[in-house]
């Protein structure tokens, strides 16, 4: 742990009656007395549930846009169209902020390893289908892994 810093800090558990149901609230003492946000915990799971399809969703479309910018940079002709230069970078811009969005709820580590798989395998099989780029049978056995690696992924979250 950094200098200064200590774990003794104690956890504070409230129980909330909400008019969704039961919410349990922990936050560390330290983290109540600087303002930090809480970690809610509902009894029944539906807010949790809620909150992760909507985090998912958002990675979706947080590789939907990384895609849109990595093949985006095969049309700004090493950023000299303006046109397309614009919408690459609104789409890098965008791509982010969403990954940004769905950490909040999913882990870290999970999530960005999503987020480039979608990325990686659009944007190979745009390159194949707008590019011309090779469909070779061991690219498209390796775009699987990847596919199989984000299910996975998805499924131990």
């Amino acid at each position: 742990m950094p200098n200064g810093w200590h774990n003794s800090y104690a956890i504070v558990a409230l129980k909330n009656q909400t008019s969704e149901g039961i919410c349990l609230t922990a936050q560390t003492t330290a983290a109540a007395g600087i303002g930090l946000p809480t970690v809610k915990y509902r009894g029944d799971g539906l807010a949790l549930t809620r909150e992760r399809k909507m985090a998912w969703f958002l990675l979706l479309l947080a590789g939907l846009f990384e895609i849109g910018w990595a093949v985006g940079l095969k049309y700004t002709d090493g950023f000299t169209r303006p046109i397309p230069t614009i919408l690459s970078v609104i789409s890098m811009v965008v791509s982010i902020v969403l990954l940004g969005l769905a950490v909040k709820t999913l882990p870290m580590g999970t999530a960005y390893a999503v987020w480039t798989g979608i990325g990686t395998v659009g944007t190979v099989l745009l390159g194949i289908w707008l590019l011309g780029d090779p469909a070779t049978l061991v690219r498209l056995f390796c775009i699987g892994l990847i596919v199989a690696g984000i299910a996975g992924l998805k499924l131990a979250a």
